[in-house]
C-alpha cells in the first residue's frame, strides 16, 4: 500500500466525517471494504459465501493487530505503542495504527487486503474502541 493513498483516503475518510462515526458503523464498513478487496483480489474460496469469509477475515485481522498491539497476560497494551495512548483517533494516531496494521497483514499472509480502506477502517475502529479498552479484553471478543 503506498503512503500516498493512505494519506488520500484518510484526508477523504476526514472530510465524510468518518472520525466521528459510532464504531459499529465504521466496523460495518470495514467488513464492506474487506468483501470489496478480496473480491477484487479473487481471494474468497468459491465455496464460502463472500460475507461469511470476510466476517472470518476480519475477526482473523482485529485477533493478529490485538496480539501485535497487546499483551495478554497484561491486558494493557505493549509498551512499544504506549505513545499512541495520548493521540486519540487523531490523523497522526490513524497512520500509526495503519502501519502496525499493515505490518500485521502481511505477515498473516493477506498483504492483498492490506489496502487504504480497509486498513483505515481497522485503525478507526480500533482507536474509536479505545486502545486502553482494547487490550483488555481477549482478542477473541472483538
Amino acid at each position: 500500500m503506498d503512503e500516498k493513498d493512505l494519506q488520500k483516503t484518510l484526508d477523504q475518510y476526514e472530510k465524510l466525517g468518518r472520525f466521528e462515526e459510532a464504531p459499529i458503523i465504521v466496523d460495518a464498513r470495514l467488513h464492506a471494504a474487506v468483501e470489496t478487496a478480496a473480491a477484487s483480489a479473487s481471494l474468497h474460496p468459491a465455496d464460502l459465501g463472500l460475507g461469511d469469509w470476510a466476517a472470518d477475515t476480519v475477526k482473523k485481522i482485529k485477533t493478529a493487530v490485538h496480539d501485535e498491539i497487546c499483551d495478554a497476560s497484561s491486558g494493557k497494551v505493549k509498551d512499544k505503542y504506549l505513545q499512541l495512548l495520548d493521540k486519540g483517533t487523531s490523523k497522526e494516531a490513524i497512520s500509526s495504527v495503519s502501519s502496525v496494521i499493515t505490518t500485521v497483514m502481511v505477515g498473516i499472509h493477506l498483504a492483498p487486503l492490506a489496502v487504504s480502506t480497509v486498513v483505515l477502517y481497522l485503525a478507526i475502529w480500533i482507536l474509536k474502541m479505545g486502545l486502553n479498552k482494547w487490550g483488555t479484553v481477549p482478542a477473541e471478543k472483538h
